[in-house]
């Protein structure tokens, strides 16, 4: 059944990523412009993948808990969340990409670390909203029927 650890990896790993960004941004400050270097790009990939695996893990304990979801989510419902989801995962990809880009050619990177964080925002907001509606969903199914 979904529970709290269902989303914990997911949890834990997005506030790493915020963290990284909070530090890019305290950087970008100092060094507009120019605030990842090889080591934050190496750690951002790793972070990409935890999130990438986390993914993974809530979809799995959504995949096993959906007979007894079915009944209040839709197939649709849960098929545009999980798109949503992976498409604001290829977003941050694509944007930790972008920053790679610019600091390989010594452009500014500040545009990227920007973008990097909307798309960072809106997945943690997504993963939030769904991991809620999902509880309240397990809850509505745990109360007694009078």
């Amino acid at each position: 059944m979904i529970n709290k650890d269902s989303f914990k990896s997911l949890e834990v790993s997005l506030e790493r990523a915020n963290q990284l960004i909070k530090k890019l941004n305290e950087k970008n400050e100092k060094y507009p412009g120019f605030a990842v270097g090889e080591v934050e790009y190496d750690f951002s990939k790793a972070i990409l993948q935890e999130m990438n695996e986390a993914l993974a893990e809530v979809l799995s304990h959504v995949s096993s808990a959906h007979f007894e979801l079915s009944s209040k989510i839709s197939r649709e419902d849960m098929s545009s969340a999980i798109q949503q989801a992976y498409k604001l995962l290829y977003h941050i990809y694509d944007d930790v990409k972008q920053i790679k880009t610019e600091y390989d050619s010594a452009d500014s990177q500040r545009i990227s670390i920007k973008q990097l964080n909307i798309h960072l925002q809106k997945f943690t907001k997504h993963s939030e909203q769904t991991r809620d509606h999902l509880f309240d969903v397990v809850n509505t199914l745990n109360e007694p029927v009078e």
